[in-house]
């Protein structure tokens, strides 16, 4: 053990590095060590699913569960105390989940679209399986109670990803049987529902039935066979055309108007008000970043400047879905610092510059179109900053990507912003001035680069000025 450092720190303090824990294996599996330290492993395993259950670290747990084999069959029920405990919480939200509460606050059922999430709960033993498949109906029944609630395209985007969890045969019938009727009843109208009443009837997945059936099958079938999916192949990176055309049209729309904004005026006519690190700067359509969860990081803001962080991420299913991306957006005064939360490998960053925050004394319109053209939803800019960047945003017009691994993206088209590398930190971005002019750089386990090439904006950009 002492040859391995890693496994002793992992013994002693519950602290995983899966790249090293790796080099240990051979050592893992040897039998009379299994044996002899099995008990102190599943203790540590136990403590470390806890922390990463909190954080929401799906990924993490999902990495964990790979040294799940070097826990003897009686040490298993205190190695997954809290994993038990986790799923048992979860069990009851989602019986008690209303569409009130779920309006009250969308993220709460973010995990599902997770694909870390996905992998881990398909990583569990086979004793979980009845909890799997009880999680299954449940999301079922949440997505029945939420018809004609939430937009059928949010609803299909659950069955897609119940779709990837291990399952019972039936289960696995009921989600295609259902998805197919809310596939049909989907209207490419940016969230607002189109329904047929004249056949409602057979639009509608009957809810009672539903259930009487599921009574049946629940005491008759605890104890079947799941089906076997193959290797889950986790999404690493979404590119353009897999996500929402004109949801990322409309985030460009949206960023484009701030730089409209900013340029080709010396200041905004804006009533100052106090502005404090971590407040919402766009209170009808961001969200804090803490909400994003998933991989923390910290931006350090050195630039002379306040800075508006927005983080644009590619989820399923929100309040705005159809219309525009998911937006994590906060407010980090010159000289402060501020912890986000992103997800690797998906979504955008961009970063808005400027003095002096205030509420504008002629707020300004964004129209978001649909495809055909047409004003589908309008936001008003009612705060923006009075004294803006003098020069070219130059992370406003360049989106910002984070990634796990350099091969994600190549770095034909993206500019590197690391200048040092190390896995063991949290990643910092710098907003630092250098000769009057601002520059991102990066450091930690995240790799960080800027797009080379400036935003496409469409043409229809479509802005009014009341």
């Amino acid at each position: 053990i002492e040859s391995h450092r890693e496994l002793l720190e992992f013994l002693e303090k519950a602290d995983l590095d899966y790249r090293k824990m790796k080099g240990a294996e051979a050592l893992l599996y040897d039998p009379y060590f299994t044996q002899e330290f099995s008990s102190f492993f599943a203790y540590s395993f136990n403590q470390l699913s806890n922390d990463l259950l909190k954080q929401q670290a799906y990924w993490d747990l999902d990495l964990l569960l790979e040294f799940q084999n070097c826990i003897l069959p009686e040490y298993v029920p205190e190695a997954y105390r809290k994993i038990l405990a986790y799923i048992e919480d979860l069990l009851y939200m989602l019986r008690n989940l209303s569409w009130e509460k779920f309006s009250e606050d969308e993220s709460i059922l973010d995990f599902i679209f997770e694909s870390g999430w996905i992998g881990f709960m398909n990583k569990l033993p086979s004793g979980f399986s009845s909890h799997r498949d009880e999680i299954v109906e449940q999301l079922i029944a949440v997505s029945l109670r939420f018809q004609f609630k939430a937009s059928w395209r949010y609803l299909h985007s659950i069955m897609e990803a119940l779709g990837k969890l291990e399952k019972n045969e039936f289960n696995q019938a009921e989600i295609e049987r259902i998805d197919e009727v809310f596939q049909k009843n989907i209207s490419v109208r940016f969230g607002k529902t189109t329904v047929n009443t004249d056949s409602g009837a057979g639009r509608y997945v009957g809810i009672i039935i539903w259930f009487i059936i599921m009574a049946i099958i629940r005491s008759t079938s605890c104890n079947s066979d799941r089906s076997t999916l193959a290797d889950l192949k986790p999404i690493t990176f979404i590119s353009d055309n897999e996500i929402n055309t004109t949801e990322q049209q409309n985030e460009r729309k949206f960023i484009s108007f701030l730089d409209s904004l900013n340029t080709g005026k010396q200041s905004q006519a804006v009533t100052r008000e106090a502005s404090f690190t971590g407040m919402q700067p766009f209170r009808d359509i961001g969200d804090d970043p803490l909400a994003a969860r998933v991989d923390s990081l910290t931006v350090n803001n050195q630039s002379g400047y306040d800075v508006v962080y927005l983080y644009f991420k590619d989820v399923p299913g929100h309040h705005l879905s159809g219309i525009m991306t998911k937006l994590y957006s906060t407010y980090i005064k010159n000289g402060d610092a501020r912890k986000v939360y992103i997800q690797p490998d998906n979504g955008r960053t961009y970063f808005l510059l400027g003095e002096d925050w205030g509420k504008l004394k002629k707020p300004e319109e964004l129209s978001y179109t649909n495809e055909d053209g047409k004003v589908t939803q309008s936001f008003v800019i009612d705060h923006f900053f009075r004294k803006q960047f003098t020069l070219k945003q130059p992370y406003l017009s360049r989106p910002i990507f984070i990634d796990k691994s350099t091969t994600i993206r190549t770095l034909s088209g993206y500019q590197n912003l690391n200048y040092g590398n190390d896995s063991n930190i949290i990643t910092i971005l710098d907003l630092v001035r250098e000769n009057n002019i601002v520059k991102l750089e990066a450091r930690g386990k995240l790799v960080v680069k800027s797009s080379v090439a400036s935003l496409s904006v469409p043409d229809s950009t479509n802005l009014k000025h009341p």
